[in-house]
């Protein structure tokens, strides 16, 4: 069974898709800039696709020259911090989960945050928040099955794949009760 596929939408008005999956044009705004240095955290539940050569952004956010974020490449994480960066060497691809907070934990492995960093910009999902534009190398194959944002340990995001009335697939939070919509291009994929 893929991780969180579990009916946990009593209360969605519309329908509960298993994923959306980016052709390689689509991204959305989390609206979210977590505060790592400050006890925010962070998790994602995936489907990665393998890629060689030019990597895209799974998720993640920086500002200028490299500071202020994070972002998860199929071949590790990058930590930008005001003083530079620290990349993780980890292999991102089949169906992950991936939390980040004062540890990073991927599946059932610990390993220790190079940088408690505070994010600049929100974190897209599917693509890089670079200085405010949805870019690198915007995410082709990655399905997105659920992401959650705990604000000094509350849960204050949960966002799952659904299907709104109009048909248009996009992910609904839990907390909020607001849709959360494709900020690219084209349409997702979606089962």
């Amino acid at each position: 069974m893929l991780p969180f596929v579990e009916n946990q939408m009593g209360n969605l008005p519309y329908g509960r898709l298993q994923y959306i999956e980016s052709t390689g044009t689509q991204y959305i705004n989390t609206g979210i800039a977590p505060d790592f240095a400050g006890g925010d955290s962070i998790e994602i539940s995936f489907y990665g696709a393998s890629y060689t050569g030019a990597a895209p952004c799974i998720t993640g956010s920086r500002e200028t020259n490299v500071r202020n974020g994070i972002y998860i490449l199929p071949q590790g994480i990058t930590f930008a911090d005001g003083n530079g960066y620290t990349s993780v060497a980890l292999l991102f691809t089949g169906n992950l989960t991936v939390k980040i907070g004062s540890t990073l934990i991927l599946d059932d492995n610990e390993y220790t945050v190079p940088k408690a960093v505070t994010c600049g910009l929100p974190i897209f999902l599917f693509a890089l928040n670079n200085y405010g534009t949805g870019t690198y190398g915007i995410y082709s194959g990655m399905r997105l099955y659920e992401w959650k944002y705990w604000q000094n340990g509350t849960l204050a995001q949960h966002l799952l794949p659904a299907m709104n009335n109009n048909s248009v697939p996009c992910l609904y939070d839990l907390v909020t009760g607001n849709y959360y919509y494709n900020a690219g291009t084209g349409t997702f994929n979606y089962a």
